[in-house]
């Protein structure tokens, strides 16, 4: 994703006309040109700088404690065209009977100009999440037998398995490795299953890992017990 965004620096700048009634026909670079004209007061912003070639701004004024106008648009102020603003801002009239404090009158100017355009590239704000894997990792774990800590024996079988894998997914083997009657001496290391066929204890062990269920023959589903009936338990819920 890439952005373009704009920086901007504001300002503002106040200027008061002391004696107004002795300069009013008379202002900074004497603009009133025609009668019309003459009936308003014309306020400009000016670029003052003749070695920047280009200052893009926008501007707003606003009379003593008067609302501000809105902001106009942004203009380029170049050493072409040096000055923005308004030929006719306000009436005389109006400046005079609402605005001349003592014989004098404050102007107000706000400015914004732009600094800097930057467009680059960014990194977006979504994240795109992998669907799960976990069961996959735990499946190639128990393949593996990397960290395995025990040892089922059923009949002449031997299935390795790690006992923090068991314990989380099973209340039966927490209780058995991490309860109070548990064996803290490692004799836990090697457990003899007695009621439960090879086929059936490797289904239950693959599910614990993967939660997936392999079919197994009604007889040896039939002659399992208590590892049976907490395997279909975790598959209820």
């Amino acid at each position: 994703m890439s952005t373009h965004s704009t920086e901007l620096v504001k300002g503002s700048h106040e200027f008061t006309v002391a004696g107004y009634s002795l300069q009013k026909r008379n202002g900074t670079g004497h603009f009133v040109s025609t009668k019309e004209e003459e009936r308003h007061v014309s306020v400009f912003l000016e670029l003052g700088s003749t070695v920047v070639e280009k200052v893009t701004a926008r501007f707003r004024f606003r009379v003593n404690g008067a609302t501000a106008s809105s902001w106009g648009q942004f203009n380029d102020f170049t050493l072409s065209s040096k000055t923005w603003g308004y030929q006719k801002f306000m009436e005389i009239e109006t400046v005079e009977s609402e605005y001349l404090i003592n014989d004098c009158l404050t102007m107000h100017c706000d400015v914004e100009v732009v600094k800097e355009l930057k467009t680059g590239a960014t990194m977006s704000r979504f994240i795109t999440v992998p669907p799960p894997a976990i069961c996959c990792h735990l499946e190639q774990l128990l393949e593996s037998k990397e960290g395995c800590d025990v040892t089922f024996q059923v009949e002449r079988s031997d299935y390795d398995a790690h006992r923090v894998v068991l314990s989380a997914r099973s209340p039966v083997f927490r209780a058995q490795f991490f309860g109070p009657m548990a064996d803290t001496g490692g004799g836990d290391r090697y457990v003899r299953i007695l009621d439960m066929k090879p086929t059936v204890f490797e289904a239950v062990l693959r599910f614990i890992y993967t939660d997936r269920l392999p079919p197994v023959e009604d007889g040896e589903a039939a002659a399992s017990s208590c590892w049976r009936e907490d395997v279909r338990e975790m598959a209820r819920s």
